[in-house]
């Protein structure tokens, strides 16, 4: 019976890192509009898993946590910043099932816009804020304190939040956010289901739309006048863009339907401004829909849009990029990053209540782009 808890319990270990052990609390820096957090010190902790057993420690590292190359983990081991049962140790180390991997880190954060957050409505259930651009709503990647999370807990006190819907970082608009896992699971069911839950975000992009014409590319909708559907299947190969497809293609795209309202043109910037409807709920969904119809997010880089166009090979610094401050390209990675785009998501109707938020500036006609950013189209 000891032997078969000793199993159960090594399993449990086998199946679970330790949590990130955070060494100092670090503070915000504001500069020319971007909140900064200063360096940090974090501990990363990992118990051994069973395949590791037996292999050398700087094999396990490389071909474990590809964060990083062979070089970085072997000057590490050797700068005593990866230590073994919290003790020094060598790259030919012989791992142990016993064992227990610690790595130091001074971790810095990607800035973002240094934020200003606008409480819509709180409740007994839920908390809905206005995210602004640039700030994603879990810690992620290179994203810890500069987490829509983390600045409603350390800033505002609110502890244990569950955030509902995800926004690309890029994106603003409403979050719900539940206070409990029953209202978090009830948010989702009705997420799942088709209608119960309505949205519509504002998008500027490139062009202008005829809504008087039907193409291939879109449908008209009878009496919603200016209104038209795109339905375009969504496809994301392996490490790569979301495309559209044909519906019946046959491969592995998943239906995906946005009705879209056109609300005005500025002739000046050549960019419409748009009402959108996600019927359904996929990644990307209304930036790949827009781009498929050629009238893609007038300053949205990753999917055709032109207004970081000076700076070269941008799509492969966007999301999926190594967002790394200690990198030395990291300076020219964020000086190029897009830290925001012109897609808000502007009303939800939940539980036959409708929260908004207040136009962003660029989706008002009195807005005036940049001449530098106006498009030939």
């Amino acid at each position: 019976m000891r032997n078969k808890n000793r199993r159960h319990r090594r399993k449990e270990l086998e199946q679970k890192d330790l949590e990130d052990g955070v060494i100092t609390i670090p503070n915000y820096l504001v500069k020319n509009g971007l909140r900064y957090v200063e360096k940090s010190q974090f501990a990363f902790r990992t118990y051994v898993k069973g395949r590791w057993v037996g292999r050398t420690l700087l094999d396990v590292l490389e071909d474990e946590f590809k964060t990083n190359d062979r070089e970085y983990y072997a000057q590490a081991i050797q700068d005593q910043r990866i230590l073994i049962n919290e003790l020094p140790t060598t790259e030919d180390h012989e791992i142990d099932l016993k064992d227990e991997l610690t790595h130091y880190i001074e971790r810095i954060e990607v800035p973002i816009i240094d934020p200003t957050l606008e409480i819509i409505e709180e409740n007994d259930e839920y908390l809905i804020v206005n995210k602004p651009s640039s700030i994603p709503v879990h810690p992620c990647g290179n994203y810890k304190y500069n987490s829509l999370q983390l600045i409603l807990q350390r800033e505002h006190g609110y502890a244990e939040l569950r955030v509902c819907n995800r926004l690309d970082k890029q994106t603003s608009g409403i979050v719900f956010c539940a206070k409990s896992i029953e209202a978090a699971n009830n948010f989702n069911a009705d997420l799942k289901s088709l209608g119960q839950i309505k949205k519509a975000y504002l998008a500027r992009v490139i062009g202008k739309i005829d809504v008087n014409k039907e193409t291939d590319d879109f449908t008209l909708i009878p009496d919603e006048p200016s209104t038209f559907l795109v339905d375009k299947a969504l496809f994301r190969p392996k490490s790569s863009y979301c495309t559209t497809i044909p519906q019946d293609d046959g491969k592995k795209g998943k239906d995906s339907q946005t009705k879209f309202q056109f609300l005005f043109y500025d002739e000046d910037s050549n960019t419409s401004v748009l009402k959108c409807f996600p019927i359904t709920g996929r990644t990307h969904q209304i930036r790949v829909h827009l781009k498929s119809i050629g009238h893609p997010i007038a300053n949205d880089p990753k999917y055709g849009g032109e207004l970081f166009n000076d700076i070269p090979d941008l799509p492969s610094i966007d999301e999926e990029a190594k967002e790394d401050p200690s990198d030395p390209y990291t300076p020219k990675l964020i000086e190029g990053m897009c830290l925001k785009i012109w897609l808000h998501a502007y009303e939800y109707t939940f539980k036959g209540k409708c929260y908004s938020t207040e136009l962003p500036d660029w989706a008002t006609q009195e807005y005036k782009i940049p001449h530098r950013f106006s498009y030939e189209y």
